[in-house]
C-alpha cells in the first residue's frame, strides 16, 4: 500500500457513514501532524460526533508552540509519543531527529497541559 495522506473529503466519507462513533484514532505510516488538514479532520469529527475521543500517536518532533496551543484547544483525549530511545545518539540513529527537540516539546506541552487543567492523557510508545 503506498504512503499517502488520507484525502480529507474520504475522511469526511467515512465519518458521515458512521454512527454513534466514541473513539476516533488518528495515525498512519507517518507522522500526522504533517498532515495539511490534521486539525480540520479533528474539527470535522468534533462537529459530527461532539462527544467523541479522539486521539493520536505521533514522534513529538512538531511539537511547536502553535500546534500544541492548537491540541489542546480541540480536546484531545489522549496523545502517545513514539520514542525509540532515551540516549540522544540513538534516537538519532534510529529517528534522524533531535531528542532534545522532542523532549523541549514534551516539556512545554506538560507545562500548557497544567496550565490548562487540561484532562489531556500523555503516554509514551516504544518500538522495543
Amino acid at each position: 500500500m503506498p504512503q499517502q495522506d488520507l484525502d480529507f473529503s474520504t475522511f469526511q466519507t467515512l465519518l458521515d457513514s458512521a454512527h454513534n462513533l466514541k473513539h476516533i484514532e488518528l495515525l498512519g505510516e507517518g507522522e500526522p501532524l504533517l498532515h495539511p488538514q490534521f486539525f480540520g479532520m479533528i474539527n470535522y469529527a468534533r462537529i459530527r460526533f461532539p462527544a467523541i475521543a479522539i486521539s493520536f500517536i505521533t514522534n513529538g518532533s512538531l511539537f511547536t508552540t502553535e500546534n500544541i496551543s492548537k491540541i489542546l484547544a480541540a480536546n484531545i483525549h489522549a496523545i502517545l509519543i513514539s520514542i525509540e530511545s532515551a540516549d540522544e545518539n540513538e534516537f538519532q540513529q534510529i529517528r534522524s531527529g533531535k531528542l532534545t527537540r522532542v523532549k523541549r516539546g514534551i516539556k512545554y506541552l506538560m507545562e500548557q497541559k497544567n496550565a490548562l487543567n487540561s484532562t489531556l492523557k500523555i503516554g509514551f510508545a516504544v518500538t522495543v
